[in-house]
């Protein structure tokens, strides 16, 4: 059922300056909301437009959410005021990247040796920065003065995993 709500904006004197009409689908139970810089506003069971609180706004967008549903990687989805999506709580607090070096000829070790560092990061770029600057990652490199940062690859990491934690695999002689 199509139903028609009209907005009008006064000026100080009473006088309707702009008119707007907006046509919406009235489904069973679907709510209207209004939003007018940073107050909302629901029109409640009466019919009466009623301002919400700022727990009550937490909890309509936790439910609008799906709050506590699983992402696919098994962590909780949380609601992010500021950007006003879905996230999960690690993509909310902090940006992290694991930047690994896997080439043989640029590693200390046998074939198959590789070193991994995971940073806190704003991008790749600034992870692969900070990886060059860690004396553990690159304690690890046979020619620093000649390293390039083409040799490193990166990504986000998913599960467990220690921000900081320098992770070398010496590969294996008999390959």
């Amino acid at each position: 059922m199509k139903k028609k709500l009209q907005l009008e904006i006064l000026d100080p004197v009473g006088n309707i300056v702009v008119t707007h009409h907006f046509f919406y689908e009235a489904g069973q139970n679907n709510r209207l909301r209004l939003t007018i810089t940073d107050n909302e506003y629901i029109l409640d069971k009466d019919g009466k437009l009623v301002i919400l609180t700022q727990e009550e706004i937490l909890r309509e967008a936790e439910r609008k959410m799906g709050k506590g549903l699983p992402s696919p990687t098994g962590e909780l989805y949380y609601y992010n005021t500021e950007t006003r999506k879905k996230q999960t709580l690690f993509e909310v607090l902090i940006p992290v990247w694991t930047i690994a070096c896997t080439n043989d000829n640029v590693v200390d070790g046998d074939k198959g040796c590789c070193v991994y560092i995971t940073v806190e990061a704003e991008d790749i770029e600034h992870a692969k920065d900070k990886a060059m600057l860690n004396e553990e990652f690159m304690s690890h490199i046979s020619d620093r003065k000649n390293f390039d940062r083409k040799y490193l690859r990166g990504h986000e990491p998913h599960g467990n995993y220690v921000i900081g934690k320098v992770l070398y695999f010496e590969g294996d002689p008999r390959l």
